[in-house]
């Protein structure tokens, strides 16, 4: 199964720009996924790292055209005032992962997203 995932937002740790432990990396070329990868520092370091499998973008949204879902993994401000109208344009299906439970999951619903923050009940 090819899975194009738009995975925002590289660092665990805000402010911060190593990924080198970002555990997420480390895995993507074993599982397939394509990967559009957008973050307002560490972008750089990233690429110097992965080659296959990352596309790297500036524009988050860029980073969103047709892709399946968004994963969040940084509470980068950028992030929290997410365009979810043109978010929903621009992707395949409307899929929302946040790791960091950055967004409202009410408002994200009624934008039609199946949404999932990791940790809420």
């Amino acid at each position: 199964m090819h899975f194009k995932n738009d995975a925002r937002g590289l660092n665990f740790k805000i402010k911060i720009n190593n990924n080198f432990k970002t555990r997420y990396l480390l895995i993507i070329g074993e599982q397939g996924v394509q990967v559009n990868l957008h973050d307002p520092q560490a972008l750089k370091n990233a690429k110097k790292l992965f080659v296959n499998a990352v596309n790297y973008f500036e524009d988050m949204y860029d980073a969103m055209k047709d892709c399946d879902a968004i994963t969040i993994l940084t509470e980068w401000h950028v992030y929290r005032n997410l365009d979810l109208e043109k978010a929903n344009s621009l992707l395949k299906h409307k899929i929302i992962l946040d790791t960091r439970n950055v967004l409202d999951p009410q408002t994200c619903h009624q934008a039609g997203f199946l949404y999932e923050g990791v940790g809420r009940r």
